[in-house]
C-alpha cells in the first residue's frame, strides 16, 4: 500500500488520535468495542508498516517506532481497557 503522506497524517489525527482522545475523556465510561478497535489496529500494523531494516534513517526509525512502542503501546491499552 503506497498511500501519499497527507492521507496517512489524516489516517493517525482522525483514527487513531481521536480513539485515544476518546478513551481518555471517557475513562472507565468508554464502551469495550473502542478498546478491541485500537487492538485491532495494533495488530494490524504488520500489515501497512515495512519491516525494519538495519540501517539508520529517518523512516526506518519510523518503522521501528511502531513496531517497539505503538504496537506495544496499543495492545496494553486494548487488553487493560477490555
Amino acid at each position: 500500500m503506497n498511500l501519499e503522506m497527507k492521507y496517512i497524517n489524516l489516517m493517525h489525527i482522525l483514527v487513531q488520535g481521536l480513539l485515544l482522545t476518546y478513551i481518555g475523556y471517557n475513562k472507565n465510561n468508554t464502551p469495550q468495542f473502542i478498546y478491541i478497535i485500537i487492538g485491532i489496529l495494533a495488530l494490524l500494523i504488520p500489515f501497512y508498516n515495512h519491516l525494519p531494516r538495519l540501517s539508520f534513517s529517518y523512516w526506518n526509525l519510523v518503522n521501528i517506532l511502531h513496531y517497539l512502542i505503538i504496537i506495544l503501546s496499543f495492545l496494553y491499552v486494548a487488553y487493560y481497557g477490555y
